[in-house]
């Protein structure tokens, strides 16, 4: 079944999916809080998973940018 307004995970495109690598780097030290708050393991699963995929884009892409992204972020 296909669910409505998900994130495209092939999608690499640089002005929206380095917000969702930035708004993940930032969750990443909450999200099991808010997660189990919320009661939803599943909660943001699907921006996790875009979010990871364009991390490893950016390593394959060019080697770096990440770590330099988060260093910027203050991370």
């Amino acid at each position: 079944m296909a669910v409505p307004n998900r994130i495209n995970t092939r999608n690499h495109d640089q002005a929206g999916n380095v917000l969702h690598v930035g708004g993940m780097t930032r969750l990443t030290y909450v999200i099991e809080e808010v997660r189990g708050a919320y009661g939803d393991p599943s909660f943001l699963k699907d921006l996790e998973l875009a979010a990871g995929n364009q991390k490893d884009y950016l390593g394959r892409a060019t080697p770096g940018t990440y770590h330099v992204f988060v260093a910027r972020m203050g991370g």
